[in-house]
């Protein structure tokens, strides 16, 4: 079983996805499914889409809209063919379903737990990344504001972790004065934006718990664009 993604939704974001994905629903379960693109215009969702029939105890003529907060997930609402949107399961931690390598339909549909980015944060900051951000190796912030009240006032190392639970101890955190007072973060900053394969204008949303003085900065994209496309029943066709 596969979903197919409307061939101009798919002819948008098809640059931007991997080849795998998470689907991700309001209660932050997530259900791992693998992309194969057969060109620009014609991307399937396969190993791992048939598991949200299970899941969700949905059939044909389900609704499913998708929006693509990352590279690496889509966030998900289901509606019943009535139109009426399901009671999504409730866990803590949520529900996370992964692949078998090579991307084989898994034996088991249990739970594996994972990790939970937090909810609440004292100090937040959205950045609009530009080419320097991304091409350079080097984050770029004001220093008013957001690292002056969160982050150290002496040059260290930083962890980012992000929405996933994927991390990055070596941060190197530096100040520049000229033109004006500013944060670079550098070192596996890098490595970061190639693994969300991020570019210029792409929104990233930073958040720290402490009051100040925090070494550990969380992130997560935001939003990009998303469609609603409706659950077929599986074909007899072999194509």
């Amino acid at each position: 079983n596969r979903g197919k993604l409307p061939e101009i939704y798919a002819r948008v974001i098809g640059q931007y996805i991997g080849d795998t994905v998470f689907l991700q629903d309001i209660n932050e379960n997530q259900i791992q499914v693998a992309v194969l693109k057969k060109n620009n215009s014609e991307i399937y969702l396969t190993h791992g889409w048939s598991r949200l029939r299970d899941f969700y105890n949905i059939n044909a003529g389900a609704w499913i809209t998708l929006l693509l907060i990352s590279p690496f997930v889509f966030f998900i609402r289901v509606r019943y063919i009535t139109g009426m949107e399901i009671t999504y399961p409730h866990k803590t931690p949520p529900y996370k379903l992964m692949l078998e390598k090579p991307f084989l339909e898994a034996t088991s549909n249990g739970p594996i737990p994972y990790f939970v980015l937090p909810k609440v944060f004292s100090h937040s900051l959205e950045k609009t990344l530009t080419i320097p951000d991304v091409q350079t190796g080097t984050l770029t912030l004001y220093w008013r504001g957001f690292c002056q009240n969160a982050l150290p006032n002496e040059e260290t190392q930083l962890r980012l972790i992000d929405w996933l639970g994927n991390t990055w101890n070596h941060c190197d955190l530096k100040f520049v004065n000229s033109p004006y007072i500013s944060c670079k973060i550098s070192g596996q900053w890098g490595d970061v934006c190639k693994v969300h394969n991020l570019a210029k204008d792409v929104i990233v949303k930073f958040g720290v718990t402490e009051a100040s003085n925090n070494r550990t900065i969380y992130f997560k994209l935001a939003p990009f664009i998303g469609v609603r496309t409706t659950l077929h029943a599986p074909s007899t066709s072999s194509n």
